[in-house]
């Protein structure tokens, strides 16, 4: 499988960095952003946008344990 770079940008007015990054965890807490920019192993940025259709099959996957191996938080060392 291959590893891709997710980012995501939101650019906000804030007094310092640390204000800034406390406000896009709020925004990332309350709402889940539908454009990515997904880079290849390359450095090569694509820009995807998730259509409604992309959003329900992303979360039945995940539901569905497709995704992500579940990980018991006793197993994780220090």
């Amino acid at each position: 499988m291959t590893q891709y770079r997710v980012v995501t940008e939101v650019t906000v007015e804030a007094d310092d960095p640390k204000q800034a990054a406390m406000k896009v965890f709020a925004l990332h807490d309350t709402m889940t952003p539908e454009d990515y920019r997904v880079f290849d192993p390359a450095s090569v940025g694509q820009d995807v946008f998730l259509e409604p259709d992309d959003k329900d099959e992303a979360r039945r996957a995940y539901a569905a344990g497709e995704y992500f191996e579940e990980v018991s938080i006793s197993e994780v060392k220090p």
